[in-house]
């Protein structure tokens, strides 16, 4: 699969998704990726990026660059576990008592993720090291060991990763221009006394590290005006003169290792060339998409690519105009390992027209036992795939309702999917209890990485499929409840 995972980006789920979230959520690149940092922190703050290759005269550099990483995951839930770059994903398989070792080619040297199939990390590899990685399934960040001689700096990631994920999100960007620059401060100083104890020897990860603290500083300057603004629901707030502006004259967006390094300096220099239209409203977003951009600010084949790769998102069922976004990626991309990912990517499209027969589903329900589609059999189905993390879901709830009221005793079942992790099915079962949400009500577990939601292509959500009732597809890509679309097309099937 191709596309920007936020994760790698640094962004993590949350309970609240700012508008200007919302768009960037849909430039994301889909889906290799720091994707998954844990869903606690806001969407616009999503984790990742799963994205690109390098260039064919590059796959010779990548065969010789190479990390052994192995390990244990006890009371694992699955039978694998992933390492995701900004090119490629790969799976590996865990023995009976949990334990893997793998020997990695790697595309560049710098952040990778690690995903257990439950929670996820960022993890850094260089050439010719190696890293061990223990921990428990059920709580990877309490647990988690490393030895190898990248132990001490994938230590220092695990433990900054936890420093930072106890910022409040959603409070820091409310807070005013002083409090806010007060609160950032801190966490850098936080940050940099926790760096200082690492005791880490090596001299490049070091460099990066020191310039990735200078970058995190730089991008609060520059997402505060924006994120505040939306956050803090002050439509017309301007930030004042006195407020530091990001030093982007200083900052050369052309580099390979930080851009494979620091999550905040990909953003920035993808928001160096991007003017974040709202794509998700448009159709004809070829057009706009800045390719020429791109070309023009990027010399390095890794971040060209990535960026590239970033707009196969838009290859979806609700985008008429997926083919020309096909073509056109398929002219500027130069690595061909990325080319077949889109590729398959854009095949499997094929597979959601309407006609074709949907994807079925055997999932857990509200009561804790399982609902099938089969068990639906003979009527439409109307599916909401949502999660209790997801502000634009939870926004749809109530007319999702008005729906499901003026259609209630009609021939059409009203099916919410939620993908929250498994360790969130409380949370799940008291929104649903709290909102005394109808319908029937099932949860997947399994986030983005579900069989399920890679079936349908669901790279963003909320999202919406229509079914009839001989389990054939009518639309893959649905109007939202609050879209009047939705009851006009409801209306002229014989329900």
């Amino acid at each position: 699969m191709v596309g920007f995972h936020l994760k790698i980006l640094g962004f993590q789920n949350s309970a609240f998704e700012p508008d200007m979230a919302r768009k960037f959520r849909r430039i994301k690149i889909y889906e290799n990726v720091f994707r998954y940092v844990k869903e606690t922190k806001p969407q616009h703050m999503k984790k990742s990026i799963l994205l690109t290759f390098l260039f064919a005269s590059m796959f010779t550099i990548r065969a010789q660059t190479k990390a052994v990483i192995s390990g244990k995951i006890i009371n694992s839930a699955v039978n694998e576990i992933s390492i995701i770059g900004l090119y490629t994903s790969q799976k590996i398989n865990l023995g009976t008592d949990g334990s893997f070792k793998t020997t990695l080619a790697l595309d560049y040297e710098g952040q990778y993720y690690f995903h257990t199939g439950l929670d996820g990390m960022s993890i850094y590899l260089e050439n010719g090291k190696t890293l061990i990685i223990n921990a428990d399934y059920k709580n990877l960040f309490k647990t988690l060991k490393f030895q190898g001689t990248l132990a001490k700096e994938n230590q220092y990631l695990a433990a900054k990763s936890v420093l930072l994920q106890k910022t409040d999100q959603k409070a820091l960007y409310t807070l005013g221009e002083n409090d806010f620059l007060a609160s950032i401060a801190k966490t850098a100083k936080s940050r940099d006394s926790l760096y200082k104890s690492s005791d880490i020897k090596n001299t490049r990860f070091k460099k990066l590290e020191e310039r990735d603290q200078y970058y995190a500083t730089q991008y609060e300057y520059w997402i505060y005006p924006e994120w505040h603004k939306d956050i803090a629901q002050l439509p017309d707030y301007k930030s004042s003169e006195s407020f530091p502006t990001p030093e982007k004259s200083k900052m050369v967006f052309d580099n390979q290792d930080d851009f494979t390094f620091s999550n905040v300096f990909m953003d920035m220099a993808r928001r160096s060339v991007q003017d974040q239209p709202n794509l998700a409203q448009d159709t004809t977003t070829v057009h706009k998409l800045p390719f020429e951009k791109i070309k023009r600010h990027f010399k390095s084949p890794v971040i060209r690519d990535a960026m590239f790769a970033g707009f196969g998102f838009f290859i979806n069922a609700g985008n008429p105009n997926s083919e020309i976004i096909y073509k056109k990626l398929m002219e500027e991309i130069k690595s061909e390992v990325l080319k077949k990912d889109i590729t398959q990517k854009f095949t499997k499209l094929a597979s959601l027209l309407p006609g074709k027969p949907a994807p079925s589903f055997d999932l857990e329900n509200l009561n804790g036992s399982r609902t099938t589609m089969e068990n639906l059999k003979g009527k439409y189905i109307y599916i909401d795939f949502w999660a209790t993390w997801c502000k634009p879901c939870r926004e749809e709830i109530p007319a999702l309702k008005e729906i499901q009221a003026k259609y209630n005793g009609k021939n059409v079942e009203f099916v919410s999917i939620s993908i929250d992790n498994v360790r969130d099915k409380e949370k799940w079962q008291n929104l649903v209890k709290k909102e005394n949400l109808q319908g029937v009500q099932l949860i997947d577990g399994l986030g983005f990485n579900s069989k399920l939601v890679a079936s349908y292509i669901v790279e963003s959500i909320p999202r919406f499929i229509l079914i009839d009732s001989n389990g054939s597809i009518v639309s893959a890509d649905a109007p939202r409840p609050s879209d009047p679309e939705l009851s006009k097309l409801l209306d002229a099937l014989p329900l």
